[in-house]
Formats: C-alpha cells, sequence, structure tokens
C-alpha cells in the first residue's frame, strides 16, 4: 500500500520522467498498481497487450482509453502542481528504483541512484562518490588530458615550424636550381634551334652541291666527248695538213722537175745529166749505156 501510495503522489512519469497532466501525460494506473502517463503506455501497448515496465506483468485491454485514469492521484497534487523536483544534475532514472541517478561507483565504474547506493553498493564494499563530485574529479581529468594533448600539439606545432623552416630552405635551394636549370633548359633550346636552322643550311647546300655534281658529271661527260671530237679534228687537221705538205713538195717537186735540164759534163765518156732549180745544182746523174745510172758528185 506504501509503494502504491509512493507512486501515486509521484509528480512525474517513471518512464519519461514528464510532468502528470491532463493532456498526452496523463497518469494512468495498471492493475498492479503501476501508473504511467498516457504516451508511455501508447508506445507499449501492442495487440491489445501491455506490459508494466516496473513489475513486468502484462495486462490486457481493448485500447488505450480503457487504462483507468488515476484520479486519485491527480486529485492529490492536481494539474495546477508546482513543477517537479528535478535536480539540476543526475544521469537518469533507475530502472530499477525510478529514481535520479546520483551517486557513482568508481568501484564499479556505475551510476547509482540513493538505494542503489544503499542497497546493491555498499559504501564499506564499494567506493560512492556525489554526482557534483565525479563530474568535477572527471572535469579535472579531462582538462589534464586537453592539457596533455594541447602540450603535445604545443611541441608538434614547434617541430613542424622546424620543419616548416627547412623545408623553406630546401625550397628555396631547390627553386634556384630549378631556376638555373630552366635558364640552361632555355640556353640549350636556343642552341638546339639555331643548330637545327644551320642543319637545315647545310642541308639545303649539299643539296645544291648533290645538284652541282650531277652537273658536273654530265659536263664532264660532255668535255670527254668534246675533246675526243676534238682530238679526232686535230688528227684530222694534222693529216690534212700533212697531206697539204706532201702536196706542196710534191707540187714544188715537179715544177723542179719542170725547170731543171740536163748538162753533159765534159770528160766523162757516159751520159751526165745535172739537176738544177734556179740556178742551183740539186743533183748529178750519170747514165751509163752499159749500167744503171748513178749519182756523182
Amino acid at each position: 500500500m506504501n509503494h502504491l501510495h509512493n507512486r501515486m503522489t509521484s509528480r512525474e512519469c517513471p518512464t519519461c520522467c514528464s510532468v502528470y497532466d491532463s493532456g498526452n501525460h496523463r497518469i494512468r494506473i495498471l492493475s498492479c498498481g503501476h501508473s504511467q502517463c498516457t504516451n508511455c503506455m501508447r508506445a507499449q501497448f501492442c495487440n491489445r497487450q501491455i506490459t508494466c515496465p516496473s513489475c513486468r506483468s502484462i495486462h490486457i485491454y481493448t485500447d488505450i482509453n480503457s487504462i483507468p485514469v488515476c484520479y486519485i492521484a491527480e486529485t492529490l497534487f492536481g494539474e495546477k502542481d508546482a513543477a517537479p523536483l528535478t535536480p539540476k544534475l543526475h544521469k537518469g532514472i533507475c530502472e530499477d528504483h525510478a529514481t535520479y541517478k546520483l551517486f557513482w561507483c568508481s568501484t564499479h565504474k556505475q551510476w547509482l541512484c540513493t538505494h542503489c547506493s544503499v542497497i546493491k553498493h555498499p559504501r564499506g564494499e564499494c567506493n560512492i562518490i556525489p554526482i557534483i563530485k565525479q563530474l568535477e574529479n572527471s572535469t579535472h581529468l579531462i582538462k589534464s588530458n586537453i592539457h596533455e594533448k594541447l602540450k603535445h600539439l604545443d611541441n608538434t606545432v614547434s617541430e613542424l615550424k622546424l620543419i616548416n623552416v627547412e623545408l623553406n630552405k630546401q625550397f628555396q635551394k631547390e627553386n634556384g636550381q630549378l631556376k638555373k636549370m630552366e635558364t640552361e633548359y632555355d640556353k640549350l633550346t636556343s642552341s638546339i634551334s639555331q643548330k637545327e636552322k644551320h642543319l637545315d643550311i647545310l642541308k639545303d647546300q649539299q643539296s645544291q652541291l648533290n645538284a652541282l655534281a650531277q652537273d658536273c658529271k654530265m659536263n664532264k661527260s660532255e668535255l670527254e666527248n668534246i675533246v675526243t671530237r676534238l682530238c679526232d679534228v686535230k688528227k684530222f687537221e694534222d693529216l690534212h695538213l700533212e697531206n697539204e705538205k706532201s702536196a706542196a713538195i710534191i707540187n714544188r717537186f715537179n715544177k723542179n722537175m719542170e725547170m731543171s735540164r740536163a748538162v753533159q759534163i765534159p770528160n766523162h765518156p757516159d751520159v751526165l745529166l745535172t739537176l738544177t732549180n734556179n740556178g742551183i745544182n740539186i743533183c748529178n746523174l750519170q747514165i751509163r749505156l752499159n749500167g744503171p745510172p748513178r749519182y756523182v758528185q
């Protein structure tokens, strides 16, 4: 009966901790004597059945509205009562005792309500700490961790700054070398371009030389033919000159023969002929009567 009275005099739903009112949070009571607000019962109502979250007993109703309203509780505290006495710091509602968890068991690492701290976690066996003290400890631990992490981050930032300085130096050095390489590359590119132009000129000159050599070959062949023809002409001219000389000699001989006369050489028994040309003796010819003719001085 005392348990029922405690439930009935509680001003908030043990499940959602909402203040009872005359609307969706209107207090309703099950056959087992445990109460909840209408919203929580509607959420648990399924197939015309509802299970009590406190004692786990099953109840059958046609619908949610058939679950009776706890008018006695409404009469005790009414809809216009003061706001529920909710603590400023808590870790939720204990499922076993429907009260706020206000203590921390450092032995079992659990949050406890007042009943749990007395029944399940007695102070002689467990180290029980109030929520505000535990929050202070947690805050101090968090601050300590944050301080350590900030210190580590500061060290990391300092190291990164040093690394950044070294990287900047290395970058400047590499950048200077890169600029030198770019300058050398530009020079090489310009030199290659000039050499390519010079090579094109040489190729053109080579083509011209090849054409000139071909022309020279043709001219040489023509010159050889001309020389051959000239040699033939020279031979012909020499032969013609020889022929002309021979003809001239023959003509002169014929003329000389015409102008020659035979003279009797005295004191010679044989006939003696003397050949003369323009009064000049050419030769003396002795004709023997009993032998062949012969030249005489």
